[in-house]
């Protein structure tokens, strides 16, 4: 976990670098000689981390809109609010169509999505994040160097059993640790809310979202804090 987390940092802080400079695909590429779809993959690789902040988003505000108890979804009873359910349920699913098909199971697709939601919120982010920031500052570009690719057979066995390795996962798991914390408190605050109204119309949506980020990741958290303090 560790050599992959701060290696896919760097290379996403330095795409997003490539990204936000004047040799960038959808300005220089696109007045060169290079295709415009060629354009658009390398546009796509160098602005990746943007899904990032989707998906922060997605795991933050649902739950500080029930801590402030704001509604920013549509009732259960609004016709809009099946648009919302069909989206999120079609998301997953299309994840499961990728992954089991290709002589995956259930118990590996939900393995890298948790992956994917973890990377998602900690490195490219962070990674993102990095290279927003040194563009401002004017420090140099990111530096990448060679990595350790030999595989560790006892992390690889652990990987099997549904476990990841956090050995020197570090300032990683600090957006991770946040935001499941702030998942669980606007769930839980979001559902006493709902015992004491009897009302669940209002909030049934951020509950949702709250409460499947909480389930994704809450075993991995809690995996990262035995960790944390074994080590």
């Amino acid at each position: 976990m560790q050599g992959f987390s701060s290696q896919l940092t760097k290379w996403v802080a330095a795409l997003t670098q490539a990204g936000l400079s004047h040799l960038n695909p959808l300005t220089y590429g696109m007045k060169s000689r290079i295709r415009t779809i060629q354009c658009l993959c390398y546009a796509y690789l160098m602005y990746f981390s943007l899904y990032s902040w989707g998906m922060v988003l997605h795991a933050s505000i649902p739950s500080i809109s029930l801590l402030l108890g704001i509604q920013i979804y549509p009732e259960v009873y609004d016709p809009w609010f099946a648009v919302y359910a069909i989206a999120f349920i079609s998301t997953i699913l299309e994840n499961m169509s990728e992954s089991i098909p290709e002589g995956g199971s259930v118990k590996v697709w939900w393995m890298e999505y948790r992956a994917l939601m973890m990377m998602g919120v900690s490195s490219i982010w962070l990674g993102g994040v990095k290279a927003i920031v040194e563009k401002i500052i004017g420090t140099q570009g990111e530096k990448l160097y060679l990595s350790d690719k030999a595989i560790d057979e006892e992390k690889l066995k652990k990987y099997e059993k549904g476990k990841f390795d956090f050995q020197g996962i570090g300032m990683l798991a600090v957006p991770l640790i946040t935001l499941s914390v702030l998942n669980l408190v606007g769930f839980i605050v979001g559902a006493n809310q709902v015992i004491i109204t009897m009302r669940f119309e209002h909030v049934l949506g951020q509950l949702l979202v709250s409460s499947f980020f909480v389930f994704v990741v809450v075993t991995v958290v809690i995996d990262v804090l035995s960790f944390l303090k074994d080590y």
